[in-house]
């Protein structure tokens, strides 16, 4: 039996999305379960995950643009993984499947849940890398 989640429980997006929290928090001197703003978070999850393009970093810092259909895989991914509630939690409009989209990324906040920050922890102790 092993005394902690492994690093390795969740898909590549997801510890992207764990550690990108964590980092957030850290630059702000929060703890990693404070919430952020998530398009600084997705930022960092595009840069860790090697998705990042010059139109998903415009649309990530420019609400009034249309976003294309990479940028709404990409943030549809992300709230997936706020509206499971697993690891990450989401304060604001994340939306309501098969109803209304959620809101821009700038006007929502995340943070980790317990069980995120004990994934945090895992992933930090054992080196992984976006796969």
């Amino acid at each position: 039996m092993t005394s902690g989640p492994s690093p390795n429980a969740l898909d590549a997006f997801s510890r992207a999305c764990v550690e990108a929290i964590g980092a957030e928090a850290a630059a702000r001197q929060h703890t990693a379960d404070s919430f952020c703003k998530c398009n600084r978070v997705l930022e960092r999850v595009a840069h860790l995950s090697g998705l990042m393009t010059p139109e998903l970093m415009a649309w990530l810092r420019d609400e009034s643009m249309d976003p294309g259909d990479r940028e709404i895989s990409f943030y549809e991914r992300f709230v997936s993984l706020v509206r499971r509630g697993v690891h990450v939690e989401g304060q604001g409009n994340f939306g309501e499947p098969d109803d209304s989209p959620p809101a821009h990324p700038k006007f929502v906040e995340c943070r980790l849940t317990e069980r995120g920050v004990q994934q945090l922890k895992a992933q930090r102790s054992q080196p992984w890398r976006f796969s």
